[in-house]
């Protein structure tokens, strides 16, 4: 892909050619008769190109160091990735940072460079849509395997999780991997996998990580013993709280801390009821144009889901519950948990 620095730059096959420069637009032209099919502005100088023509797909690097997949058959934008090593280049700064493009004729792969040495190869996958570095493609794999291989899982979602790991990625390439790491959480059958999945995703998404929580405890409840615990733990770096500790730090709590402290309150089981029952029966009757009434909303959602999980062992709470679900000032939410507490406890009625 080497050019003179006057030359446009040419890309070509049996069907197709491709040309750009410094003017920001792409044209493409039928190779046997030389007629025009289409042209595109990038908005910014364009420094190396290389096209799958059985796609057919044409990659763009910019001067700026950004990389964009094109489909040519209607000239729409697929994909955009930003290699580390360009972030840090300032708007107009001319540093030809990607001199070296290549693809294959199907468009799955395609290989780029710098002067420096550093070398991505890139993998489009049309299904997701996403254009990503391969190893991280490799990691998703490996995480929605269906062996779901644990030490192998767990080093793929710690590799994802790592800071900057997801940076200058196609937008849809964050949500592919939230949605892989979600699913992994509630599918694994081992418990220490499953909480080092957790924690991986909280770092990445912390409300789907709240999310997968949610789900991994309604499946697991009676195989994850102390997860809640040691998972709060690595999260708040206090081990072992009481009933109390752990009520007074949902007052306040984010979406993870609180479900999480919700479940470590239901380990307690019998022991954690009184204090629940009380600490319900302590909030004022609920007014929505109240200061706090959304937060006091939340705490008692989470009281309330503690209560659920524990079950017909959470009876004696009962009436108490029961004037949380009538009081007509309530949010819809409490008023949902509230019922599934009710239900919970009468399981064995």
């Amino acid at each position: 892909m080497g050019r003179q620095p006057a030359d446009p730059l040419r890309a070509a096959s049996a069907a197709l050619v491709v040309t750009a420069g410094d003017d920001s637009v792409i044209r493409w032209r039928n190779a046997r008769t030389g007629v025009a099919a289409g042209t595109r502005d990038t908005g910014e100088p364009i420094q190396a190109l290389a096209l799958a023509a059985e796609a057919p797909l044409l990659l763009v690097a910019s001067r700026a160091g950004a990389l964009t997949l094109w489909g040519l058959s209607d000239g729409t934008v697929l994909g955009r990735f930003a290699p580390e090593s360009s972030r840090w280049i300032e708007p107009g700064e001319a540093r030809y940072r990607l001199d070296v493009v290549a693809g294959t004729e199907d468009g799955r792969s395609w290989l780029i460079g710098d002067p420096t040495g550093q070398v991505h190869v890139l993998a489009w996958c049309p299904d997701e849509p996403m254009l990503v570095p391969l190893e991280l493609l490799e990691r998703l794999r490996q995480i929605r395997s269906d062996s779901l291989d644990g030490a192998e899982c767990l080093t793929a979602a710690r590799a994802l999780a790592a800071p900057d790991a997801l940076d200058g990625l196609d937008h849809h390439a964050r949500p592919c991997v939230v949605k892989a790491l979600s699913a992994a959480v509630v599918r694994c059958e081992d418990s220490a996998v499953r909480e080092g999945l957790v924690l991986a995703l909280a770092e990445i998404d912390p409300g789907a990580a709240t999310s997968a929580c949610y789900q991994m405890f309604a499946r697991w409840r009676d195989r994850a013993e102390g997860c809640a615990g040691r998972l709060l733990a690595r999260v708040t770096g206090e081990a072992r709280p009481t009933v109390e500790q752990l009520l007074a730090r949902l007052a306040g709590a984010d979406n993870l801390i609180g479900v999480l402290t919700s479940e470590a309150l239901a380990a307690h089981g019998t022991a954690a009821v009184p204090a629940l029952a009380a600490a319900l029966r302590a909030f004022p009757p609920a007014r929505d144009d109240s200061d706090g009434w959304m937060s006091d909303e939340r705490t008692k959602y989470w009281i309330l889901h503690a209560l659920a999980a524990i079950g017909p062992a959470a009876a004696p709470a009962e009436a108490t519950v029961d004037a949380v679900r009538c009081d007509p000032g309530i949010y819809r939410d409490t008023r949902w948990i509230a019922e599934k507490a009710l239900r919970a406890m009468r399981r064995a009625e």
